[in-house]
């Protein structure tokens, strides 16, 4: 028998949310969706919100995870109602105090809603911290509206909270709330219900995870302007032990590089680095950093702070790779490149040369100044301080560099670097790098030395740039793989 109380509910929640069936979807505003969330309390995320998680793309073997309002822990009065234009025929709405829990696992996760005119604010959470204050309002029926992304999670369990705020768009008649689903990126360790797995072999991940340390200053240079700081130890998180090994590369350290004279005792004044959790994150996650401090004049040879991976010339080549991570630059970036120029971000070199640590091929990506703002450049010569030794050696040469201007540097906000090459005499050679998914250069033939040496050394990140220091790096979430993991040309960005 039916209460003569839910039928008076029932026409309440019809009278409330009449432009919720009938009202026509407002293109402009589904354009706009983006552009609602704002972040709340200074905390940040891996990945934008307007740029959220990656497409579905079942067809090419990424599909993901739906969760519906059925599966969400309410809390509060919390109204279910049927429509065809929801994500699985329905959707919640709250008019007053209350939240959902919406648990999951995976990589990245985006909170679809309804958009109307008598919608409010909603806050949403991630693993219980406030991370944005989300305007549902339209003026027309938005469905399916992607309200929030959280960006790039370490891949394990989390929660997402939505809450009623009693707050509302100007424009708004009411401050009604509303949930349609929660979708998924289980990444590629997900159960079989969906995600992705990558393919090749994985040799290396860290997120510099309890376990890994950084040595204390050691091996200082004859010269006295260097020394190192060892990684080592084994990721709590992923398993992997400091140093990766690969042909003849079985270092991984920072090389401290410095024009004055340096000792134990005054080291400290020319630069700073530890692996920490980072600060501005909001669960936890680790990272290494290094600040180039050094006093003297910026881009003057040769102060700089590699995060390096090295070994010896006799043990093999590297032939083919992919390697990704997490990088942040700082702040200022844009106004030191104003005063310098040129910002190192990647580089390898070859080694062997006369049976020495230099050698005759080198690919490096930097960061210039073009038409007033940061862009990318991407030079491959033979100056692997061996063959040519300093660009004012005559037997320097270069062999092809490209300008990328359209992608953008990402300043003062994580972005995913991702690099790749096969090495080869001939045309099926191939060196590539991306930038949150987005290609910057990719170069087919030849990318072997005069002398076909291997490579020695990979530099991937450096503090070493030519304007004022202080020059910031920060890392995290390392990966190395034998092959292309997601398919031969395929950026990882989001898997």
């Amino acid at each position: 028998m039916i209460s003569m109380s839910r039928i008076a509910m029932s026409f309440f929640v019809a009278a409330q949310l009449a432009c919720l069936v009938g009202c026509g979807r407002d293109e402009a505003a589904a354009a706009n969706l983006g552009n609602d969330a704002t972040e709340a309390g200074g905390a940040e995320t891996f990945g934008a919100l307007v740029t959220g998680c990656p497409a579905d793309d079942p067809a090419g073997g990424r599909g993901f995870l739906i969760i519906d309002e059925n599966k969400a822990a309410a809390a509060g009065a919390w109204y279910q109602q049927a429509n065809a234009n929801a994500v699985n025929g329905a959707f919640k709405f709250i008019t007053r105090s209350g939240s959902l829990d919406i648990p999951f696992q995976g990589i990245c996760a985006t909170v679809t809603a309804l958009k109307c005119v008598n919608c409010g604010k909603m806050n949403i959470k991630v693993d219980g911290v406030l991370r944005a204050t989300v305007d549902l309002y339209s003026p027309s029926d938005v469905w399916r509206a992607d309200v929030y992304s959280t960006g790039t999670l370490l891949n394990g369990n989390h929660a997402i909270t939505v809450e009623w705020t009693g707050s509302k768009n100007a424009s708004s008649t009411n401050t009604t709330v509303t949930f349609d689903a929660l979708r998924v990126d289980p990444g590629g360790s997900a159960s079989p219900e969906g995600g992705v797995a990558k393919s090749g072999a994985l040799i290396f991940k860290s997120n510099f995870g309890t376990g890994v340390t950084l040595s204390a200053p050691s091996k200082f240079f004859p010269t006295g302007t260097g020394a190192w700081r060892d990684i080592t130890g084994t990721d709590s998180e992923t398993k992997f032990t400091w140093p990766p090994k690969l042909g003849g590369l079985n270092y991984t350290g920072l090389q401290i590089i410095t024009k004055a004279q340096i000792t134990p005792a005054t080291i400290d004044n020319f630069y700073e680095a530890g692996i920490r959790q980072i600060p501005e994150r909001v669960w936890p996650q680790r990272e290494l950093y290094q600040i180039n401090k050094d006093p003297g004049i910026a881009g003057d040879c040769c102060d700089q702070i590699p995060l390096m991976w090295s070994g010896g010339w006799k043990s093999g080549d590297v032939k083919e790779i992919y390697i990704s991570y997490w990088f942040k630059h700082q702040a200022d970036l844009e106004e030191q490149l104003k005063a310098g120029g040129w910002r190192v971000q990647f580089e390898f070199k070859t080694g062997g040369y006369n049976n020495t640590g230099g050698g005759d091929y080198r690919i490096g990506t930097s960061i210039v100044m073009r038409d007033g703002k940061p862009a990318w450049i991407t030079i491959s010569d033979n100056n692997a301080n061996g063959l040519c030794n300093g660009a004012n050696d005559p037997d320097c040469a270069e062999f092809w560099r490209k300008e990328e201007k359209v992608v953008p540097v990402p300043i003062d906000k994580w972005f995913k670097y991702e690099v790749y090459w096969k090495r080869s005499n001939g045309t099926d050679g191939r060196f590539w790098t991306a930038v949150d998914g987005n290609v910057i250069v990719d170069r087919f033939g030849p990318n072997m030395g005069a002398l076909n040496l291997p490579i020695n050394r990979v530099m991937l990140n450096n503090a070493y740039a030519g304007g004022k220091n202080p020059t910031q790096s920060r890392t995290t979430g390392l990966e190395i793989w034998g092959t292309w993991p997601c398919g031969v040309g395929i950026s990882c960005y989001g898997k």
